[in-house]
């Protein structure tokens, strides 16, 4: 519950925030404190859904009543502040490239988890002393501290640069500031939550088709969960070059980039392709070689979903997020006439060919973005080289 209010309520305003923040259409200032307002107000909502929810007799929290109590509740709004704080706090210091102190906050947070949370967390299900409703409460608990102490550096690090940068908290005009970058944000936010269905309907129609035979839906997960790893590489590409990319949108540098970005993902596609009968059935069990097969035929997919996510920064960057969003629509009526004609047919297979499609069609729609943006900068036939591997020049980086 948490990630889907998290998922409504934040807006999906990271790229709105680093957006603004880089190309200073909107004064840095307005953006801080427009995010300020939208991360009260979003707390504030999801207050207000609690208990009105709770008025009806439900709950938005647990299902169970008896390990509801305040330690919960506090757990439940304080992890959902955080995680939207966090959205944006990171696209704030993205947009002023502070990547050194993303990376070293994603690391302190794996640092704490592993020397502290994980230790404790063994210990208490090791320990068959305690009741079932101690050992939630004492999870629960861990898990705020785990919270706490992972923001910390966060907090410092965005507190630090509104220091270094001279900003306060300042009105900003409904018309001129806070429109322009809600609208930019909502159909953003419209374009990952269909995305969101994008990557669950396939899911659906095997949970759905084949509700008997649960180990396909579990061979199915694991290829697919491994498949998108691969997804790292445009993701910390993206978080160095977006904000740089919305100072200046240039179409020769996404396609260097790209190019960068096909070549270190063809190269993990190899390795994946060449390993995998060998490291899935060691890593999971001999049961899970089933898994291969849409693994192996995944990674068609993972390889234009991985290049149209380069793409779409640079679509995003030249601030026209509607064609994002006509990519995610096509790829949802995409998946959902293969995945009910492919599935009953083909079962988990059927599944991983109508995702290939899906993303190619993303792909297709991206590609043809750039290209109308090429030509008419009379390079239109450079855009097809994104897909031939290569590295960056000294200038480039």
């Amino acid at each position: 519950n948490i990630e889907l209010l998290v998922l409504i309520l934040g807006l999906s305003l990271g790229s709105a925030i680093t957006y603004f923040i880089s190309n200073k259409k909107i004064k840095p200032e307005k953006v801080l404190s427009i995010s300020a307002f939208l991360l009260a107000s979003a707390l504030v909502v999801a207050l207000v859904a609690y208990f009105t929810i709770d008025a009806f007799g439900y709950s938005l929290i647990v299902y169970s009543p008896e390990f509801l109590g305040p330690t919960v509740v506090l757990y439940f709004f304080l992890t959902f502040f955080f995680q939207v704080f966090k959205l944006m706090a990171i696209a704030f210091l993205q947009g002023y490239q502070k990547i050194k102190w993303i990376n070293v906050n994603t690391l302190i947070i794996a640092l704490v988890n592993f020397m502290a949370i994980t230790p404790l967390f063994l210990y208490l299900f090791t320990n068959d002393q305690l009741q079932q409703t101690e050992h939630f409460t004492l999870v629960i608990q861990l898990l705020i501290l785990s919270n706490v102490i992972t923001i910390s550096p966060l907090i410092y690090f965005v507190l630090r640069t509104i220091r270094k940068e001279n900003l306060r908290i300042v009105r900003f005009s409904i018309k001129d500031d806070f429109k322009p970058m809600i609208r930019f944000a909502l159909i953003g936010h419209l374009s990952n939550v269909i995305n969101f269905f994008n990557y669950r309907i396939d899911i659906w129609f095997i949970s759905y088709f084949f509700f008997e035979a649960f180990d396909l839906l579990s061979f199915y997960l694991i290829a697919v969960t491994l498949s998108q790893i691969i997804w790292q590489i445009p993701t910390a590409i993206n978080l160095v070059y977006f904000p740089r990319l919305c100072e200046n949108p240039s179409i020769s540098t996404t396609i260097k980039i790209t190019r960068l970005n096909t070549l270190l993902t063809s190269i993990c596609i190899i390795i994946g392709l060449i390993l995998a009968p060998i490291l899935i059935p060691e890593l999971y069990g001999a049961e899970f070689e089933a898994s291969v097969l849409p693994f192996q035929l995944l990674l068609i997919g993972i390889f234009f979903g991985s290049l149209s996510k380069t793409m779409a920064s640079f679509i995003f960057a030249k601030g026209k997020v509607t064609v994002n969003l006509i990519g995610t629509i096509v790829g949802l009526l995409v998946t959902l006439i293969l995945d009910y004609l492919l599935i009953p047919k083909f079962g988990i297979v059927g599944a991983s060919w109508a995702t290939n499609v899906t993303y190619f069609s993303i792909f297709l729609v991206c590609l043809g973005y750039m290209w109308r943006v090429a030509k008419k900068e009379g390079i239109g036939i450079r855009v097809f080289t994104l897909m031939i591997p290569g590295l960056l020049g000294r200038n480039d980086k």
